[in-house]
């Protein structure tokens, strides 16, 4: 519903859902503050976390995604990394969405020498990369050095994928 553009009539319905003590769960929380970020209103999905703690949900690991992403896309990269600080000290650990955020973070900023140090970081701490972390890599070279960079992703065995190609993010010798 929140994706459809029907905020205000899932606000409505959560509340109602409280009003009648039906219990709302970690996913409808999740739900909610992704939706709030995607629309840019991060004070509302501040609000809804600390919603969400007065009610003893604790945040989860897709919380902490959704935050890292936001932060990220913000070119906020080093909130994000404090957020993915607080997140290991609440004994949850980095994901590939999370590795991937950070790397997109770094990349969005020209800084791919620390994104391509969080992509083997990723590697090390034995969390397996996916075709998104490759097309992350690859656009983030093509943008900051131009094509003749993505030589350097084949280089370090970093491949592109049929959507990397669709969406011309790659270019062919």
């Amino acid at each position: 519903m929140y994706n459809l553009g029907q905020q205000e009539e899932a606000i409505r319905l959560l509340n109602k859902m409280m009003c009648n003590n039906i219990s709302v769960d970690i996913i409808t929380y999740d739900i909610l503050i992704d939706a709030h970020c995607k629309d840019g209103k991060n004070s509302k999905a501040i609000d809804t976390i600390d919603t969400m703690k007065k009610q003893g949900i604790e945040l989860d690991v897709v919380t902490y995604n959704i935050l890292v992403d936001v932060h990220c896309r913000e070119r906020i990269v080093f909130e994000a990394i404090d957020t993915v600080d607080t997140m290991i000290k609440q004994v949850m650990e980095p994901n590939v969405v999370t590795y991937n955020a950070l790397i997109n973070g770094h990349c969005l900023q020209n800084w791919m020498e620390k994104a391509r140090k969080v992509f083997h970081l990723m590697i090390k701490k034995g969390c397996a990369h996916d075709i998104s972390s490759h097309n992350i890599m690859i656009n983030g070279y093509v943008m900051r050095l131009g094509v003749g960079s993505s030589h350097r992703s084949r280089r370090e065995r970093i491949f592109a994928s049929t959507y990397s190609y669709s969406k011309g993010r790659f270019v062919l010798d």
